[in-house]
């Protein structure tokens, strides 16, 4: 019975550590995705400032509906950083749904949302940069960090809820199975070493009881009967 006990339990355990493995890959994966959408975000949000900046500044241009040069450079760091968040955005999206794949029952994590977002936010490429186009770009950002908001929020909670099974349900089955294949693997011992104990002891016993066999003389030994070391007695 308790070698069936120690025997099962083994599988067991190897079953929790695989679930372990698999979960905390996938956390490494959704906290991977949630530092490059906190990165996103910060970019996003810079250049969403400067897109405020860039439009002011075309009501201060000598030309009307044309960039000054302060707008200019405006213009090009705040496209910058908007190509920097929506790489960072599509990076995280990546990760987030090879996360969700190695635990497909993980909440409010939504593929088709994560979907649309690794294939970006069909950044719009502005020929000529005046009024018009910087306010088109302005509310893009707009639209982006808006859509951004629940995918930010759908990752930190995922990465939550695995970290909270890892370190709540599944290390505490693994330390419980541990515990009792331990617990069992010394009962086995003990057992063993008690079987061991008595056999040696019955041992002994006999061989202070049972007298020690009789040696056979060749006279009473019948013909053709084989004997050791002496051959066969004719």
């Amino acid at each position: 019975m308790l070698e069936a006990e120690v025997a099962a339990l083994g599988p067991k355990i190897e079953e929790v550590r695989r679930y372990k493995s698999v979960y905390g890959k996938a956390y490494e994966l959704m906290r991977a995705a949630r530092e490059a959408l906190d990165q996103a975000w910060q970019m996003l949000e810079s250049a969403s400032g400067l897109a405020t900046i860039d439009v002011a500044s075309n009501f201060l241009s000598p030309i009307p509906m044309m960039n000054s040069p302060g707008g200019l450079m405006v213009d090009i760091m705040k496209r910058g950083q908007m190509q920097q968040g929506v790489q960072l955005c599509q990076v995280a999206a990546e990760l987030a749904l090879k996360s969700r794949a190695m635990v497909p029952d993980m909440p409010r994590v939504d593929a088709e949302k994560l979907r649309r977002l690794r294939v970006g936010f069909g950044m719009m490429d502005v020929v000529f940069d005046n009024l018009i186009s910087d306010m088109m770009v302005a509310s893009k950002i707009r639209g982006i960090l808006g859509g951004l908001r629940s995918v930010v929020s759908d990752v930190e909670y995922a990465e939550r809820w695995l970290h909270g099974w890892i370190s709540g349900r599944i290390n505490e089955d693994l330390r419980a199975l541990e515990t009792t294949l331990s617990s069992k693997r010394a009962e086995l011992h003990s057992y063993r070493m008690h079987l061991l104990e008595q056999w040696i002891a019955a041992r002994a016993r006999g061989a202070v009881s049972e007298p020690p066999p009789q040696p056979v003389l060749p006279s009473t030994v019948a013909v053709g009967t084989p004997m050791p070391a002496y051959g066969y007695v004719l």
